[in-house]
């Protein structure tokens, strides 16, 4: 069969999306770049927040009219958003002929072909399915899952109703995935999980993410390892110290802390998370891995958040300085503790703190990457503008379509993934530009 599938939501969802494509071409099935040539359609939804959904559902109503009018026998609805809201989407899209839950993509091969109705599974999936997942472009960077699900119950969150308990994929399923990247040209690999410093602790008893650096270090043809998503309670001098004596390991940490204020995060179910432990945090990271970029998330207006407690979000977040750092207005979501919090901020008061917010680190973005005029990087090449022949380029210190990029001229074709030498010279609120050094 022809297939057509489209893969929205996270980079975690996205390594789902790629393993429902290699078990599908591994079934015999071609994968085409078009709706009107496909037999059958499947979406893999992101369901975490209400954007998420409603793109999810626009998606879907508007792919079921090639059931109506093309060649289109099967649509199958997957992810996140699938799981989430099963029974409604079966309801009100009857176009829909299977619902594959975020568990159960091992199952995508059998829901196109029209055997399956719908399927959900509390198991942790076959964690192999992923290593012959089919990447999607570009080639020379992948993200590397090397967990799923949640147990740190926020209050905010739908993860662990949609994605269930914390499994660990084993070390050797995780290497094996990330041999086969480096045999396809993946030169740097984002390790990805709800939570990667929790790596381990259900599968082997303990932490286990210093040694999964360690065994991925030795791979010859990565150069870059880049760590996501690192709940702050879980960050240990253990993993900070493989971070800083693996090589490979770029000086970039994303650590989600979400506020500033010890009583918002107690109310978070972040009990273990203060004021005080986060700024003790960022000084150790600083301190022990020197020329760390620090990422992070905040939370904008969240149930009960006084102007005081927002205030001190502000503050906290001047005297941090991240060198990175995105901001989300909250978002309410049914089924979570915090949909039942009183009082509920106004959208317009989200909105406010939100830009409130996004301004001052916009401020200091720029500040931080002014610095970096006149130092020499060695950059990664993720590719060329047509228009006006520029290379983009990353250093150790920008993850891929999350940060910024260093944009530069050359005379020469440069491939994606190659490494260069630029001398900065210029820098905005999110970029830097440079000379190529010959």
């Amino acid at each position: 069969m022809n297939i057509y599938f489209l893969n929205l939501g996270c980079d975690k969802n996205l390594t789902d999306g790629e393993a429902m494509l290699g078990i599908l071409k591994r079934s015999g099935h071609e994968i085409v770049s078009s709706p009107e040539a496909a037999d059958a359609i499947a979406v893999n939804t992101c369901g975490f927040i209400k954007d998420a959904v409603k793109e999810g559902i626009e998606n879907l109503l508007s792919l079921a009219e090639y059931k109506r009018s093309g060649n289109c026998r099967v649509l199958v609805a997957a992810g996140c958003m699938a799981e989430r809201y099963r029974e409604e989407i079966l309801k009100e899209i009857p176009e829909v002929d299977a619902v594959i839950g975020a568990r159960g993509f091992g199952r995508i091969a059998e829901a196109v072909c029209g055997g399956l109705a719908s399927y959900f599974t509390d198991a942790a999936p076959d964690s192999s399915l992923h290593i012959g997942r089919m990447l999607t472009a570009p080639t020379h960077t992948a993200s590397l899952k090397i967990a799923d699900g949640c147990d740190n119950l926020c209050a905010y969150c739908t993860i662990p109703k949609i994605r269930g308990a914390y499994y660990s994929r084993p070390i050797e399923d995780i290497v094996a995935e990330a041999g086969r990247l480096a045999a396809h040209g993946v030169k740097e690999l984002a390790l990805v999980a709800q939570d990667a410093a929790n790596y381990g602790a259900d599968l082997y008893g303990s932490r286990r993410l210093p040694e999964l650096l360690r065994e991925l270090n030795g791979i010859n043809e990565i150069i870059w390892i880049r760590l996501m998503y690192m709940h702050p309670e879980h960050i240990t001098d253990e993993i900070i110290f493989a971070a800083r004596s693996c090589v490979k390991v770029c000086a970039y940490m994303d650590v989600p802390m979400q506020h500033g204020s010890t009583e918002v995060l107690r109310r978070m179910g972040r009990a273990n998370c203060t004021e005080e432990s986060l700024r003790e945090l960022v000084k150790k990271l600083r301190r022990e891995i020197p020329g760390v970029a620090l990422r992070t998330t905040m939370m904008a207006g969240f149930p009960g958040e006084t102007e005081r407690e927002f205030e001190d979000l502000l503050e906290f977040c001047a005297d941090m300085r991240f060198e990175r750092m995105g901001v989300f207005a909250y978002s309410k979501e049914g089924g979570t503790p915090a949909a039942k919090m009183k009082p509920q901020i106004a959208q317009s008061v989200k909105r406010e703190r939100y830009k409130k917010l996004m301004r001052m680190q916009q401020k200091i973005s720029a500040e931080i990457l002014s610095s970096s005029v006149g130092k020499t990087e060695t950059v990664m090449v993720d590719g060329r503008d047509a228009a006006t022949g520029t290379y983009a380029a990353r250093r150790g210190k920008d993850a891929f379509e999350i940060d910024g990029s260093v944009h530069f001229d050359s005379d020469r074709e440069i491939l994606s993934g190659e490494l260069v030498k630029v001398t900065i010279t210029g820098s905005n609120e999110y970029d830097l530009i440079g000379e190529e050094i010959n």
